[in-house]
């Protein structure tokens, strides 16, 4: 049974709108946890499982109550603060673009998944909307080409208040404290798009760090997979530098007589080997050599 979950005169409407009223807009007394103590559901008042637009209009009329309080008996001061000079409560006419609450009614989605904490509310005018993480833990959609316009309008202005002129040179390190402020709008493929190509505007190594990298690949490999992928990142850099292992360049690692060095590690350690000597796109290196010996 839907419990009073979305029973509110302010945020019924839930993600449809975006608006901000604050207790001085509001001279209405409410309480949804009285209502919720009384066993009232939240589709008594709100008329959500039949909302295909964001645009609809759920928060109840003095109608709607008058078909559950007396109207010729209660006192106008049981609801409002100043009965001699009752407000209206207010609406919101700022709305998420693309919401249906009747799409997500169908799917058996409670009322408590988005608006959770409704039913202990004692006043009107209490924020019970979901923030976009907790949409996102249900729609994860953030590497779909133009997501932010399932649910925005396109035109709507979505970014971030700290995303100023400079936002390209220094998000780097709010990125580094904070990750998941950033993953809620961003996949991870659209960080790769630009890190892995040559449109950076400052290195992301220190300078020195083609020397130092082998320390740190060793120590944080899982990090450097973060933009490369895979050790075969390692492996195509290596082979178009030339840069090889020091035991290649030692006297005796290879020769046409009985292979050398090269030949004996290879028959006690051969997967070592083809983690650098094996392209599925071209014949193994050895190859190259064992076939003019023959």
């Amino acid at each position: 049974m839907r419990k009073l979950l979305l029973f509110s005169l302010l945020f019924v409407v839930g993600l449809s709108f975006i608006g901000i009223i604050s207790a001085s807009d509001v001279e209405l007394k409410f309480s949804h946890q009285s209502h919720a103590k009384a066993g009232i559901d939240c589709v008594t008042c709100h008329t959500a499982e039949e909302s295909s637009s964001a645009e609809n209009d759920l928060l109840p009329s003095k109608e709607t109550c008058y078909t559950c309080h007396d109207k010729n008996s209660t006192e106008c001061s049981t609801c409002h603060q100043n009965s001699e000079n009752a407000i209206p409560f207010p609406r919101i006419t700022t709305y998420i673009a693309h919401f249906a609450h009747d799409r997500h009614a169908v799917k058996g989605i409670l009322c408590s998944a988005c608006h959770s904490g409704v039913e202990a509310s004692t006043d009107a005018f209490t924020r019970h909307l979901p923030s976009m993480e907790h949409c996102q833990s249900c729609h994860k959609v953030q590497e779909t080409v133009g997501y932010c316009y399932l649910c925005h309008a396109e035109g709507d202005k979505l970014t971030p208040i700290d995303h100023q002129l400079d936002w390209r040179e220094n998000h780097g390190s709010a990125a580094h404290a904070d990750n998941k402020g950033c993953t809620s709008c961003h996949g991870e493929s659209q960080c790769l798009k630009c890190h892995q190509q040559d449109n950076l505007d400052r290195p992301v190594h220190p300078l020195n760090f083609i020397h130092s990298h082998p320390l740190e690949a060793k120590i944080k490999r899982d990090h450097c997979y973060t933009c490369h992928e895979e050790q075969e990142s390692c492996i195509t850099c290596h082979r178009e530098e030339l840069v090889m292992p020091k035991n290649h360049s030692a006297a005796g690692w290879s020769n046409m007589i009985d292979g050398g060095r090269h030949s004996r590690q290879a028959k006690l350690d051969l997967d070592n080997c083809m983690a650098c000597h094996n392209d599925a796109n071209q014949e193994p290196i050895c190859i190259e050599c064992h076939q003019l010996k023959n």
